[in-house]
């Protein structure tokens, strides 16, 4: 990453994410959360990286510190980034792999519970009542937006698309405990407590 950072000006690299582990849940949590970060990666500026794999310039981070003083959020960090005029980019240079042994689907749908409601009560921070009960409407709808969304993505990757199809019953139960979590997020604008 530091070699990279100093062929690139960018305020922050993110890299490829594969995933390292053969059980059927491992790669369910891995589209789900991953999947979009795979290789092949389409390289250059993007919108979305993931923070388990990104490298940051601290003078960029110190320029959005009101971003992330209160705690870190990587989607409320990077669309500061971007807001302040930045670049972030992605590499399938820098690549690392998701190994999570022991994996067991409770812990793994409580996590994307509150993943979700930390990602819609950042979303709607500051946002009135309409504009979250709008978003807390629409959120039974994102398990197959989602998972479509996800199946759109092997495809176009064509990679793993056989693997997806034979953990989608796994893959949507995941999008629904996300959906869960965005629908507490955009009802309560709360994060709650992990």
């Amino acid at each position: 990453m530091i070699a990279l950072h100093q062929k690139v000006d960018a305020a922050a690299i993110g890299g490829a994410i594969e995933n390292g582990r053969p059980e059927t849940l491992n790669w369910a949590v891995f589209f789900c959360d991953f999947g979009r970060y795979q290789n092949p990666l389409e390289e250059g500026p993007a919108r979305y990286v993931s923070d388990s794999n990104i490298a940051y310039r601290r003078e960029a981070l110190e320029q959005v510190r009101d971003a992330w003083k209160e705690g870190y959020r990587e989607t409320v960090v990077h669309e500061a980034l971007l807001s302040s005029g930045f670049e972030i980019v992605l590499t399938r240079g820098a690549a690392v792999e998701q190994r999570r042994w022991g994996l067991r689907f409770g812990p793994a749908m409580r996590e994307r519970v509150v993943w979700g409601r930390a990602y819609a009560a950042a979303r709607v921070e500051g946002a009135g009542a309409v504009r979250r009960a709008l978003l807390a409407i629409g959120s039974p709808l994102l398990p197959f937006l989602l998972t479509l969304r996800l199946l759109q993505g092997r495809i176009a990757r064509r990679r793993d698309v056989g693997r997806f199809l034979a953990c989608l019953p796994l893959v949507f139960l995941l999008e629904i405990g996300w959906a869960l979590g965005e629908f507490q997020g955009y009802a309560t604008g709360s994060a709650g407590r992990a």
